[in-house]
Order: C-alpha cells, then structure tokens, then sequence
C-alpha cells in the first residue's frame, strides 16, 4: 500500500476546519487531514513525503485565467 503524507497549508473546504496542516493518501485516497504530529503517527516509515512548506495547497483548484484564443 503506497501512502503519500502531505505537508503544508492546506484549505480543507470544510467550515468546521478550514486549514489544516497535514494530509496522509494511502493509494491516492485520503486518509487523514489533520496536525503534521498525527499524520506522522499514522504514516508509515516508508511514505512518501511532498513538503510545501509555508505554500498553500487547495483542493482541486487550477489556474483557469486563460484568454479562449490561446488556450
């Protein structure tokens, strides 16, 4: 089972807790949103780890500012 843990600012779009700090993916699912401390607890020794830092990560958000002609 391939886990992914995710660090950085996350916008959860969830208005009970709208950012959180960390996200484990085990085989691309969500597993856990929450504290980096909890999900390492969680993660196994082997994940891997995308550190973002202080940059924020928004789910499903792309640039779309594109003019029709030059897309």
């Amino acid at each position: 089972m391939k886990q992914t843990l995710i660090l950085g600012n996350i916008v959860t779009m969830d208005e009970k807790r709208p950012f959180a700090k960390a996200a484990l993916a085990k085989d691309g699912v969500f597993v856990f949103i929450g504290s980096v401390e909890d999900a390492k607890k969680l993660a196994d020794a082997d994940a891997e780890v995308l550190d973002y830092g202080e940059n924020f990560i928004y789910p499903g958000f792309l640039e779309s500012h594109t003019h029709g002609y030059l897309a």
